[in-house]
């Protein structure tokens, strides 16, 4: 970025400061930022959205870009950018993308915007996760828009992200799901027809588990789009369906999690057993969500079937770990409502 640091100060002002620096906190360190249109909160003072040629990925996973179009703020002909083994593994040197990062650190006492020691990041947010993207038409109508007029969501914006919906690529099927969820005066405007088609991509089981989550799991807009006996079975589906061993950082616990908060309420049979296979799970928050499930319907059944978990003879130690803590856990709760 060509700003000096007081035309960055000048730029922003004493007050947003402080919420930059928030902002940047939680973006760049892949914490949970504040839920919203990825098309305006990637865009902030003291970022940088462009189209840029990746050149080179050195063995420490440093990005090296050649700048084509300034998107968001006005960046360097060239710039390198840090990232992470999975991403930088994923891209194409000689290819195009639309990437949004910030190089650009804010420290409170005393009030001083620097470059990051550490170099460049790209940014990392709901919607965006990381933020860059296969060269999109609508991606990057979106992010040209007027920021003033895009926080109104207009009406015209609706047919684009739709259209953005529907593509195959799940970075950008993430992107525009975001972009509808969050933008609430535009998804209540779905015709019938348009509601169908979205509902679709819920249901699809091939379709980006972000993108799924976010849908599924956002209850005015899950409303809107499906009966309660349809998000029944989705989720039933993602329970049924979906391997017990989940990688880490993989994209479809979240899912799962709201695929199992979705049946918890319910208090049938058929759900228990549906859960009961996920008390041997790898991940210990996904045990935790299937126990929630089963004790909705009979906690005397929870005690059992954690019991029995406890004793397979291959199980992780973190997910074994899991059982024991739930065993002490509820034999308590169930001692205390005796």
């Amino acid at each position: 970025m060509r700003h000096s640091v007081n035309n960055v100060f000048a730029s922003i002002g004493r007050a947003c400061l402080v919420l930059f620096m928030a902002y940047f906190t939680f973006g760049v360190a892949n914490a949970r930022p504040e839920l919203g249109p990825p098309s305006i909160k990637l865009r902030t003072n003291l970022s940088n959205v462009v189209i840029a040629e990746l050149h080179s990925v050195s063995a420490d996973h440093k990005l090296t870009f050649s700048i084509g179009e300034n998107l968001h703020n006005e960046a360097e002909q060239s710039i390198i950018i840090r990232s992470d083994a999975l991403t930088a593994a994923r891209l194409g040197t000689g290819q195009t993308y639309v990437i949004a990062y910030v190089g650009w650190d804010v420290q409170r006492f005393p009030r001083v915007v620097k470059p990051r020691r550490d170099g460049a990041v790209i940014i990392n947010l709901p919607g965006a996760m990381p933020a860059i993207f296969q060269l999109n038409p609508d991606l990057i109508e979106l992010l040209k828009w007027d920021l003033k007029k895009s926080l109104q969501s207009p009406d015209a914006m609706l047919a684009l992200i739709l259209r953005g919906m529907a593509e195959s690529d799940p970075q950008l099927q993430n992107f525009f799901s975001t972009e509808l969820v969050t933008r609430p005066k535009l998804y209540r405007k779905l015709t019938a027809e348009q509601k169908q088609a979205v509902a679709g991509h819920i249901e699809d089981s091939g379709y980006s588990p972000l993108g799924r989550n976010l849908m599924l799991g956002d209850q005015a807009f899950s409303e809107l789009l499906l009966s309660q006996n349809a998000k029944l079975k989705i989720s039933r589906e993602i329970l049924i369906h979906h391997p017990i061993h989940v990688e880490f950082g993989s994209q479809y616990g979240g899912l799962i999690r709201t695929a199992m908060k979705v049946v918890e309420s319910t208090g049938d049979v058929d759900d228990a057993t549906k859960a009961q296979r996920w008390l041997s799970s790898n991940q210990p928050t996904l045990v935790e969500s299937a126990a929630a499930v089963i004790y909705e319907v009979n906690p005397e059944t929870l005690i059992s079937a954690l019991e029995q978990a406890a004793e397979y003879s291959l199980l992780e130690k973190h997910s074994r770990d899991a059982l024991v803590n739930l065993l002490r856990r509820y034999r308590l709760s169930l001692a205390e409502n005796l």
